[in-house]
């Protein structure tokens, strides 16, 4: 893997504040489309290299080179107006989740019990072929940014933008990064070792993980050793007013009343980080340090929590190594308007731009969306789904231990919190693609 020809924020998160998202549509020829895409890649999208460069130069002066970091994916309509054959980029399908690239994502709602595409916001229930990625910690130079990309687009009329999602990072009273709900995010993403060798401790798990988790490569570059990533895009609404007042009903029924163990249940993480399974506190903030071989029966951190849902840690019915194969990076940022001290309760408008990158949806996205999130009887039988990211037909109650380690459990429903309004699977291309693409022959 050479960084100079991958694209930014696969192996290692952006981290800036503000992002814009421009999911497009084509308008033009394939080969109008094809020059555009190639000067717009030379000028604006920017290279895992580049981006390690600017890590190390913020952490030699503590300064943001306050530059725009830029993105560009393809999804498989896009590659059909290009001329090019989707299903080129699919890859082996994982038994039981039967999910393939060159499809789209809408294709898959009945598989992912996701919402029907009729029901998506409007900007997302037609095509999508593309979309642009822009990020920075100044909003002022995203904007500019952003304007100047709007205008290219329209002089050079290849495309047209779809909706325009406009991401900001949301902070609690420490400084670290939460989601609307107000827990601490990203603390489990892995570590790629190519970027980061260390990865942290890894005493019980280790969170690291080979650039093949993620990397795929590309089989339209025009050189060797050329490498991208698939993507997949969700827009997930929060209604933090629902997920508010089921906690305070959940809450009602646990022994001691509390309210913020409920919250650490449906987590599986207090909001600061701490792993419900270590304490029945949050008195280890952003430990990820951790397994559940002294909770087997779920009394400490519950089976359906979603941290335990979507990592298990050794919890699963398949052997480490192949569960471990599952993980995906996420690359999400919030949005949506919220109070200066985030003590409102929104019920729509507000949520997550979920992305996340990995070299094998079906194995990977589409297997945890499905085979773990989805199902009331993983790990074992009877526990339900994951409270945000699981979704069925009708209501089912999670079990839920009525104290911290203790053999005490109610029956709860607490899921319908995170809906989804649309989104797209895009792949990542190498550099050398998207730059010589004015000179790929029709094919």
């Amino acid at each position: 893997m050479q960084p100079d020809k991958l694209q930014s924020n696969i192996l290692k998160s952006h981290n800036r504040k503000h992002v814009v998202l421009l999911p497009l549509r084509f308008t033009a020829p394939a080969d109008k489309i094809r020059e555009w895409i190639s000067a717009f890649s030379r000028q604006h999208v920017t290279s895992a290299s580049q981006q390690g460069k600017e890590i190390d130069h913020f952490r030699q002066t503590r300064q943001d080179a306050g530059s725009v970091l830029g993105n560009f994916y393809i999804s498989p309509f896009g590659y059909t107006a290009l001329g090019l054959d989707p299903e080129q980029l699919d890859s082996e399908l994982f038994p039981d989740v039967q999910v393939t690239f060159s499809k789209g994502m809408a294709a898959y709602a009945g598989e992912l019990n996701d919402p029907p595409q009729i029901d998506w916001e409007e900007s997302y229930r037609d095509r999508i072929d593309a979309m642009i990625l822009l990020a920075a910690n100044d909003a002022g130079n995203l904007l500019a940014e952003c304007a100047n990309v709007l205008l290219g687009l329209q002089k050079m009329a290849v495309a047209e933008p779809r909706t325009i999602e406009v991401g900001k990072a949301l902070f609690n009273e420490s400084g670290q990064r939460i989601e609307h709900f107000g827990f601490v995010d990203g603390i489990s993403d892995p570590h790629f070792t190519e970027v980061d060798p260390a990865g942290g401790t890894r005493q019980q798990w280790d969170p690291r993980a080979d650039v093949d988790l993620v990397l795929a490569k590309d089989p339209f570059a025009p050189e060797p050793d050329c490498w991208g990533s698939f993507l997949v895009y969700r827009k997930l609404e929060q209604d933090v007013k629902k997920f508010k007042d089921l906690v305070r009903n959940l809450a009602r029924q646990l022994t001691n009343g509390d309210e913020m163990f409920a919250k650490a249940m449906v987590v599986g993480r207090f909001p600061n980080g701490s792993p419900l399974v270590l304490s029945g506190r949050d008195d280890h903030p952003g430990t990820n340090d951790f397994d559940y071989r002294d909770d087997r029966d779920g009394s400490r951190c519950p089976f359906h929590s979603h941290i335990r849902k979507m990592t298990p840690r050794g919890g699963s019915d398949r052997p480490l190594e192949e569960e471990r194969s599952s993980r995906i990076a996420r690359r999400g940022i919030t949005y949506g308007r919220r109070s200066p001290r985030l003590d409102d309760e929104p019920e729509a408008g507000v949520g997550t731009l979920f992305l996340c990158f990995q070299h094998n949806i079906s194995r990977q996205f589409a297997f945890l969306q499905k085979r773990w999130a989805n199902r009331l009887e993983f790990p074992r039988q009877g526990v339900g789904i994951d409270p945000f990211s699981g979704r069925v037909a009708a209501a089912a109650s999670q079990q839920w231990p009525t104290a911290w380690d203790q053999p005490g459990r109610v029956g709860f429903d607490l899921s319908r919190v995170v809906t989804l309004k649309g989104g797209e699977f895009f792949f990542a291309p190498s550099l050398p693609f998207l730059r010589n693409l004015g000179a790929t022959p029709d094919t």
